[in-house]
């Protein structure tokens, strides 16, 4: 426990890999982990959930917290590069488009749910890597 933040994970066991850039991959959820940390510490302390699960032939990451949560208005405009809901000199508006890019870049989507108050859930959509026995006909 750091700053009064409980971290909890939930990963499916056996889940299929993700094809893509490992570095690339760790921006995106050390990004959205940050920004989850950053929230709940300046509200004083809160809890932190990452949860992976097979969806088709998608991994999904969730990316909860209980953090203050976004203001409806904003969650349109979260991607949008320069867009900032933190205060001046907090932060460049810049790090969740670059997610929202990595993320497209390797085939997959991103998602906000987000209640004011209660906490945020980002979710993280990658292709499974596909079972090269079944490629071949």
């Amino acid at each position: 426990v750091t700053d009064n933040i409980v971290i909890n994970r939930d990963m499916q066991e056996d889940i299929s890999p993700i094809m893509g850039s490992a570095g690339q991959l760790q921006q995106v959820f050390t990004n959205l982990i940050i920004n989850a940390y950053q929230a709940m510490a300046d509200q004083g302390g809160g809890e932190l959930t990452i949860k992976s699960r097979l969806q088709a032939d998608m991994v999904d990451v969730d990316i909860l917290d209980t953090g203050p949560g976004i203001a409806k208005e904003h969650l349109d405009r979260l991607f949008e590069p320069f867009f900032t809901t933190k205060p001046e000199g907090k932060g460049t508006g810049l790090g969740l488009s670059i997610v929202y890019g990595i993320v497209q870049s390797h085939g997959g989507g991103i998602r906000v749910q987000s209640i004011e108050g209660r906490g945020t859930c980002f979710t993280v959509s990658l292709p499974a890597k596909q079972d090269e026995s079944e490629d071949s006909s």
